[in-house]
């Protein structure tokens, strides 16, 4: 009983804790604080393209531009499918794709025979990463490049009112799913839970041009100020995910995005709105998944950062979205 009570108080201090730490006065204005000072000395100027980006997504939470728009060349996009091509025939790629597709299609038959739980192995990361999975750094990496540029972390900083940080770096292809698997995880509609307010920026590496190639799909405007925002909302310091049909009941079909793209798009999307994405029948989807928060997050990065030296040479925002 003793157990069960204190595990209870345990729970509400919990809730309070949170509920506070991301009341808006407290995330922007206090633990915000220095980052807004920093963006402010920046006295940056969007040029029209950025502008608009910034605009719709403070508007919709999602925004869909070419990548050859964005950087103004078609050079970054031709470095990003090369390096692609390059780990996709990587033989230790190779064997764990042929890994995981196995145990995909194993746990899927455990699933509909016991109503087990998938694990989230429908996709094959292509970063190299040590033991524990965290992304190594590479000098040449050119995702890390663009990313690092100021046409996206300007963008980034303008949207949420600061400088942000890079959480999280991701480059995965996506396996199909065996026929008549249920969508589970991130296929499934949800809202993540890292942050209040969330920006990925993500790149289809294969075209995406029909739903058996699993496009990201997303509810516009349900992002923070958005006006879906109180649909099936964030439990900090946990995310959401509504009731498989929900959404729909709720939602109209035209604030209902669905991503289909050719190779080279860009996807700036604040994903602490309702979204998903990965459920592949046809196509094998690649895709870039970086993720930018604020200071605030107290969500572990999954990759190994730049020598301060490295760092020290890059613009002073990129430090920032970089540094500790």
């Amino acid at each position: 009983m003793a157990t069960s009570f204190a595990k209870v108080q345990a729970e509400r201090i919990s809730h309070l804790y949170h509920r506070l730490r991301n009341a808006w006065p407290i995330w922007f204005y206090v633990l915000n604080a220095r980052p807004r000072r920093l963006w402010r000395q920046e006295r940056v100027q969007l040029d029209a393209v950025q502008q608009t980006i910034a605009e719709t997504l403070a508007r919709d939470g999602i925004a869909i531009i070419p990548l050859k728009d964005i950087m103004k060349s078609d050079a970054f996009f031709a470095g990003m499918r090369a390096y692609v091509e390059k780990r996709l025939a990587d033989p230790a790629v190779i064997a764990e794709g042929a890994r995981r597709k196995t145990l995909l299609a194993e746990r899927s038959q455990e699933g509909k025979k016991s109503g087990g739980k998938y694990l989230k192995d429908f996709w094959v990361s292509l970063f190299p990463a040590d033991e524990q999975g965290k992304v190594l750094y590479e000098k040449d990496n050119p995702f890390l490049k663009f990313l690092m540029t100021r046409r996206v972390l300007d963008v980034a900083a303008t949207y949420f009112g600061f400088l942000p940080k890079l959480n999280s770096f991701m480059l995965q292809q996506t396996l199909l799913v065996p026929p008549g698997a249920p969508a589970y995880l991130s296929q499934r509609w949800h809202r993540d839970p890292e942050d209040k307010k969330m920006l990925k920026v993500f790149i289809y590496m294969t075209d995406v041009n029909d739903v058996g190639a699993g496009p990201f799909t997303y509810v516009k405007g349900s992002q923070l100020g958005g006006r879906w925002r109180h649909v099936f909302p964030q439990r900090p310091p946990a995310g959401s995910y509504p009731p498989e049909g929900e959404v729909e009941k709720i939602v109209p079909k035209s604030d209902i995005q669905v991503c289909l793209a050719p190779a080279g798009t860009v996807i700036f999307c604040d994903t602490s709105g309702l979204h998903r994405g990965g459920y592949s029948t046809t196509t094998q989807r690649v895709l870039l998944l970086p993720a930018f928060s604020s200071r605030a997050s107290k969500n572990p990065i999954n990759f190994h950062r730049p020598d301060q030296s490295v760092i020290a040479g890059m613009n002073p925002v990129a430090q920032y979205a970089l540094l500790p």
